[in-house]
């Protein structure tokens, strides 16, 4: 243990995803945790990261999706890199819009194809995982 570390009670302990199939506390894990994630890490992820977003934290429009990404992530995205995405999305049938006055809304459109998106992708950051910490 480093200097100023200290030993977490049980009581603190942050809930920890061990399995790929356990993805739906995914969102609240990574909120907890300290890890500075690349902002190209979470522009090459971010479809995958917006299902899970709007999974756990159920419909918003582009501007809360924004402020979660960058409160669970770190990064900061602009409107022209989340709006495409959220089109592709729409467009796969994952998602699906709310029209409101000023302002669309975003929701899982598909739940098994959102599921079948986030199962991949952890399973595939899981398999990596797991092999970086075999070569070490």
């Amino acid at each position: 243990m480093n200097a100023g570390q200290s030993v977490a009670s049980e009581s603190d302990a942050t809930p920890v995803v061990e399995d790929p199939s356990d993805y739906q506390n995914a969102a609240t894990y990574l909120a907890t945790v300290s890890v500075d994630f690349d902002e190209a890490f979470v522009k090459d992820n971010l479809e995958e990261i917006l299902v899970l977003l709007l999974q756990e934290g159920g419909a918003a429009n582009g501007k809360l999706l924004t402020d979660r990404v960058a409160d669970v992530f770190g990064a900061v995205i602009s409107s022209g890199t989340l709006y495409p995405t959220l089109y592709d999305l729409e467009d796969d049938d994952v998602l699906e819009t709310e029209e409101h006055i000023r302002t669309k809304e975003y929701r899982i459109a598909d739940q098994s194809e959102a599921d079948e998106l986030i199962q991949s992708w952890l399973t595939q950051l899981f398999a990596v995982g797991n092999a970086l910490t075999i070569v070490q």
